[in-house]
């Protein structure tokens, strides 16, 4: 026979699989949960804090501006855009409207703008104006 204990041979029993005859011990786990919880919840109160104080910092910072920000001149040329956005859109809408809209472009001159498309159609209609066939003069090889 085995030199071991014989309730802690398998094989004195004449069982082919052993297994542990207690449960596992429940306390370590519940205090490991514990401890993470109570970890997480300061974590969170500390943050929550560390927020708090920044928030009051900026808000000091926070100065008004000097009456004698409205007597200063504005930068020269060219500025930065305050709203990038918007002028896109501003530019945009000016683009269309050169584009698809008619206009006058010199009145002396009986020079007008019509729209891209309009003019499209009419390069359709009567074809691109082409040039007389002229010979180009041979270049001479020195």
């Amino acid at each position: 026979m085995s030199d071991a204990h014989p309730s802690l041979d398998p094989h004195a029993t004449g069982e082919q699989n052993a297994h542990e005859m207690s449960d596992a011990d429940i306390r370590p786990v519940l205090q490991f949960a514990a401890g993470l919880g109570a970890l997480i919840l300061v974590t969170m109160l500390l943050m929550a804090w560390l927020f708090n104080m920044f928030s009051a910092r900026a808000a000091r910072a926070d100065v008004a501006p000097s009456p004698l920000e409205a007597l200063r001149k504005p930068p020269e040329e060219p500025r930065l855009e305050r709203s990038p956005p918007e002028n896109l859109k501003a530019v945009r809408d000016e683009e269309d409207a050169l584009l698809n809209h008619y206009g006058r472009i010199a009145r002396e001159a009986g020079l007008v703008r019509i729209p891209i498309q309009r003019a499209m159609d009419r390069i359709v209609e009567k074809g691109l104006p082409v040039r007389s066939a002229t010979p180009v003069p041979a270049r001479s090889t020195p």
